[in-house]
């Protein structure tokens, strides 16, 4: 996963293990949890093994304000 600034450069990257074997290379879902800087990933592949969801952490905390978190 590539992380890129407001002005669209790149500043870093989250790599799922399994990645250089051909593994996990279809995500397909992410989330930071709400006031924390939890990044949650959803990957998967398409060899039948199954997917999986990774935690990692984000460059910043994430905003609470985000619209799918409001009470």
């Amino acid at each position: 996963m590539l992380v890129f600034n407001t002005l669209g450069n790149l500043i870093g990257q989250v790599l799922i293990p399994g990645r250089e074997s051909g593994w996990m290379l279809a995500s397909t879902t992410v989330a930071i949890v709400p006031g924390t800087n939890d990044l949650l990933i959803g990957a998967g592949d398409f060899s039948g093994r199954g997917g999986w969801i990774f935690k990692a952490k984000t460059f910043a905390r994430s905003w609470d304000g985000a619209y799918q978190f409001q009470k």
